[in-house]
């Protein structure tokens, strides 16, 4: 095309440019769809679970922030849905992937007990996040900042809150809004918790647990 415009072929150079043009569009397009349907299918993997032409696919993808952050939107859609159901299910039913134990919900009699096992849960399925995340769309903190395409919300939600997290590096944010539906019911029974445990000793034993995971 560069050699055809040189030698002021200019309309023929147009032409094969636009023609080159609208098959890297169609090319993209369905290399999208294609990413889109194992996007959607993801909730249920693990970081082993990923396959390379996934890889290959999304960061072919990263060079169009629209597709890109559609993709990025799926699968944060998908993966917090399933992780809020996994820990419902620790919490209440037990059982973990080739673990046994009882629910979680059964030590509430005992408080630091109770809220270390929580604390646990969550810092396991935060690093298996990390593992599942970085497989995908490799380092996370090298992935480019996109406008959140959750829509509205109240910032506590799919939208306001993540919006804003998106705008502070892709590292954080990613991992954030798959984890963020986590919050809640972690929250709740820790508030019960210190309502009905307010002896200073569990206090002060809470706050260090705390701490130490905090950390």
């Amino acid at each position: 095309c560069k050699g055809m415009l040189e030698k002021h072929h200019y309309c023929a150079g147009f032409e094969l440019l636009d023609a080159l043009g609208q098959h890297q569009e169609r090319a993209y397009q369905r290399l999208f769809e294609w990413v889109k349907k194992e996007c959607s299918a993801s909730a249920g993997m693990s970081a082993d679970d990923v396959d390379v032409k996934l890889q290959m696919a999304v960061k072919s993808l990263q060079r169009l922030p629209m597709y890109f952050a559609q993709c990025e939107d799926l699968i944060v859609n998908s993966r917090r849905t399933q992780l809020v159901q996994k820990f419902i299910f620790a919490l209440t039913q037990g059982g973990s992937t080739g673990e046994v134990f009882r629910a979680i919900d059964l030590l509430a009699h005992d408080p630091v007990r109770y809220v270390s096992d929580m604390l646990a849960w969550m810092h396991q399925t935060v690093a298996s996040e990390v593992e599942f995340l970085e497989a995908v769309f490799g380092r996370l903190s090298a992935l480019p900042t996109q406008p959140s395409g959750d829509g509205g919300g109240d910032g506590h939600g799919e939208g306001g809150e993540g919006n804003k997290q998106k705008q502070n590096g892709g590292d954080e944010t990613l991992l954030a809004r798959c984890v963020q539906g986590l919050g809640r019911p972690l929250r709740v029974r820790v508030m019960q918790t210190l309502e009905a445990h307010g002896s200073v000793e569990t206090l002060y034993a809470l706050t260090d647990l705390l701490a130490f995971y905090e950390g």
